[in-house]
């Protein structure tokens, strides 16, 4: 294998090892990601359940109730049974209501002589129920009675015929924190309550509850799509990102992981969210993404030393090879310059500075009576110069040599 290509191959190994290990962190994280909304769903679904078998209970009991003529006709017993049964459910219902066919109250339990008479008919949950003849879970609504609330409407009915509606007052904000208040979300997890409309039921900012979160959510695409799915009543999960963190504004906007469900309460649905920060999810994977990026740092540090040497080791090598064709270059010279001081009819030769014959040709070898021998012994070329005129021959040299 060339030399280049040998010292190139571990740093494209270890690029290609370092790709391998961010796909497979990439690849532990959307799991990690995944398994995570799968246990937000099914803690979703679980208050899911709740609030419906909440509703499925009150309706069951109230259709019950609804069936009885003292309700009908709400004579002195039937005003005692409204009174007990708003004492036996006094912890999660603020009124227990009689509406007549035409959408006007009959009578309210706790009392409350305002709302005595009082035409609700125009209510869009009471239209609703006057309209179908079937049970209706309202928007969240101002009471006449004086606060927020959540309606459940039945009907009222005798030999198919309708004779009005009998209702509950939910407290909204009880009602939700009961039974999504207390979910286990870690450190930073929130909970998102929408109505069918998008009213906030329950939500991390406390300012928020019972208005429309579309008026009061900021532009955010992501976190906009969420909301739409959930009031189409989707199921699944999504990403989005949010300027607040458990209901405080934050300095930069925080990635959350979502998991929304409907709530089927017949009439209507709600939709559930439960959200928690990616980070949060994530932060398990810290140690893991710690070692990986170790792993990565000493690869990239063992490449570029690698690499470093490589091209150094390569640099000399090829030094070398230069240095042995100048080597060559200058061999073929010397020969060729031997071999023509040999072919010329002069003394040739050559000396250093202080004199030493390096070199004669083959004229200077008969002229001088040399032989190789002699010549091997530091021949000095003073010797060729008749004695009177060596001091004069050393000084011209050393002219010579001085340039």
């Amino acid at each position: 294998m060339p030399f280049k290509k040998r010292y190139f191959l571990l740093p494209v190994l270890a690029a290609l090892f370092v790709w391998l290990i961010f796909q497979t962190y990439a690849e532990v994280k959307v799991n990690t990601i995944r398994d995570f909304n799968r246990q937000q769903l099914s803690l979703a679904r679980q208050a899911a359940q709740g609030l419906e078998r909440f509703f499925s209970q009150y309706q069951n009991e109230l259709d019950f109730l609804a069936g009885r003529p003292a309700i009908l006709s709400l004579n002195r017993q039937g005003k005692d049974v409204l009174h007990a049964y708003y004492a036996s459910r006094l912890s999660a219902i603020r009124a227990i209501t009689r509406v007549s066919a035409q959408g006007r109250i009959l009578y309210t339990v706790p009392m409350a002589p305002q709302a005595l008479g009082k035409d609700i008919s125009n209510q869009e949950h009471v239209q609703a129920i006057l309209n179908s003849r079937q049970p209706v879970v309202g928007e969240v609504f101002q009471a006449v009675q004086g606060y927020p609330a959540v309606a459940l409407h039945v009907p009222v009915l005798r030999d198919g015929v309708f004779h009005g509606t009998l209702a509950v007052l939910f407290p909204f904000n009880e009602l939700a924190e009961r039974y999504v208040g207390n979910l286990n979300l870690g450190d930073f997890g929130e909970v998102l309550l929408l109505s069918r409309q998008g009213i906030e039921l329950y939500g991390p900012v406390p300012g928020h509850r019972g208005r429309n979160i579309k008026t009061t959510s900021p532009d955010i695409p992501s976190l906009k799509s969420l909301i739409v799915k959930m009031t189409q009543g989707d199921e699944g999960s999504a990403s989005y990102t949010s300027d607040t963190l458990q209901g405080r504004p934050v300095s930069r906007k925080v990635s959350k992981l979502a998991a929304y469900t409907p709530v089927n309460l017949g009439s209507t649905y709600w939709s559930l969210a439960v959200t928690t920060p990616e980070h949060e999810v994530l932060a398990t994977l810290q140690g893991f993404r710690n070692r990986l990026a170790l792993i990565v740092l000493l690869l990239i540090s063992v490449s570029l030393t690698y690499i470093y040497f490589g091209f150094k080791a390569w640099a000399i090598l090829r030094e070398e090879k230069h240095r042995r064709v100048a080597d060559q270059a200058l061999r073929t010279s010397e020969e060729k310059y031997r071999l023509l001081a040999d072919l010329l009819p002069l003394v040739v030769f050559e000396a250093d500075a202080n004199g030493v014959v390096t070199f004669a040709n083959r004229i200077a070898f008969e002229t001088f009576e040399l032989s190789p021998r002699n010549f091997k012994n530091n021949l000095n070329v003073l010797l060729a110069v008749a004695p009177d005129d060596r001091e004069r021959a050393r000084a011209l040299m050393s002219t010579l040599f001085e340039g």
